[in-house]
């Protein structure tokens, strides 16, 4: 299996990371500007990492994005970190890579003062879902959104 090692993300990583987030949400068209903003806009998202396989460590086959929370999500006068996007490679799947980033995201979330780090996935994503429960995070409620056209 390989070693990951994980990265704060940099501009010269903005065509993969595209890439990647076009992959984890391809309905959306503005990624290109959300990742401008990233390096531009400190509101934008707090922190996000690359995670690269030690073996092509010029190779980065995911990411995870992160942001500190003050509003629902949180239980108290604490933040709480955030995650905004995570995503690794199907290629690289169940090998680590997750792993990794997530446990680069608690390590940015303690250094924030954060005693807590949450997330979301929609109901149907089974995929999200149990790579949520294998890196320790447990469900805490299910959602179901409504549309009407009027």
């Amino acid at each position: 299996m390989p070693v990951f090692t994980t990265r704060p993300a940099r501009l010269s990583d903005l065509e993969i990371w595209t890439d990647l987030r076009g992959q984890l949400w391809p309905d959306h068209n503005g990624h290109a500007y959300d990742l401008q903003q990233f390096f531009t806009s400190p509101q934008a998202c707090q922190m996000a990492y690359m995670v690269l396989p030690d073996h092509a460590p010029e190779n980065v086959v995911g990411f995870i994005e992160l942001s500190l929370r003050h509003d629902l999500l949180t239980r108290g006068n604490t933040p709480v970190a955030y995650i905004e996007g995570w995503f690794v490679s199907e290629f690289m799947r169940h090998a680590g890579a997750g792993k990794a980033l997530i446990a680069a995201a608690e390590t940015w979330a303690s250094e924030q003062g954060c005693r807590e780090i949450t997330s979301e996935c929609g109901i149907d994503n089974e995929t999200s879902a149990s790579a949520h429960l294998s890196c320790g995070f447990s469900e805490t409620r299910r959602m179901i959104a409504f549309h009407k056209k009027i």
